[in-house]
């Protein structure tokens, strides 16, 4: 999950900070078709590719869907990669750039911030997932990742150079990456071998929660009261997370 997230992280950094690129050069519509274009040739090399062998015990019907989506690990690690999304589409995807056209930033220094950001949680990805695990456990990784991402949103508000806001979404890209990699990889040992598809998209359906959440919420905050109060009130729930992870027996 670790190896996952990394290659997630670099292809998330390498399009956006490219695209800002492609854009100023070749026009809007050109990020568009290269994303198209390379979405067929991700087809091309993926066919060849073999499915692995799982047989299934028993035949997969809405009971047994039920039966797998209702495990308490899975529902328990899904909640919290939803409120890991809700933070994720509040900062680095959400209201961060806006905040950074407020303090001047131009369209290549909005760029950055992102290629800042999604390549320190690359790193962190890796290093959550085949270090901290191992030697703090996946529970404890996954506090330290909360509060670390609570004090770079905290900060952001505070910030009134790029340099310093680059700072801010670097600490939070650490704290993300520790987390992503762990939720991932819980999700799936939650359930035995042949049901881990199944149990993929679970996780996805409820963390896809945090991700329309996130946007919504913050844009009604915001607009009551204002971009700082968002960021702030993001702080504190990373905090809240953080305690409640800290309940034993939640996430081993």
């Amino acid at each position: 999950m670790s190896h996952l997230a990394v290659n997630s992280s670099l292809g998330q950094m390498l399009s956006t900070y490219a695209g800002g690129w492609i854009a100023d050069g070749y026009g809007w519509q050109m990020p568009f078709y290269i994303g198209g274009a390379l979405s067929l040739l991700s087809l091309v090399f993926l066919l060849p590719l073999p499915d692995p062998a799982i047989t299934r015990s028993r035949t997969m019907t809405m009971q047994r869907i039920k039966s797998i989506g209702l495990t308490r690990t899975l529902l328990s690690v899904s909640a919290i990669a939803a409120v890991s999304q809700y933070i994720n589409f509040i900062t680095i995807y959400g209201f961060t750039p806006i905040y950074a056209n407020q303090i001047g930033a131009s369209s290549v220094q909005q760029g950055t911030l992102i290629l800042v950001s999604m390549s320190i949680q690359m790193v962190s990805s890796y290093l959550g997932g085949v270090w901290c695990s191992f030697r703090f456990g996946n529970r404890q990784t996954i506090i330290l990742g909360f509060l670390i991402t609570g004090l770079g949103t905290a900060m952001i508000p505070y910030t009134e150079t790029m340099t310093q806001l680059y700072t801010a979404q670097a600490i939070n890209g650490v704290g993300r990456g520790l987390m992503q990699p762990i939720l991932m990889a819980l999700a799936v040992q939650a359930v035995p071998q042949e049901d881990r598809g199944t149990a993929m998209g679970v996780f996805q359906a409820v963390y896809a929660i945090g991700m329309f959440s996130g946007p919504a919420i913050g844009g009604v905050l915001g607009d009551w009261l204002g971009l700082g109060a968002v960021f702030l009130s993001t702080a504190v729930i990373c905090v809240v997370a953080a305690c409640v992870m800290g309940k034993r027996g939640l996430v081993h």
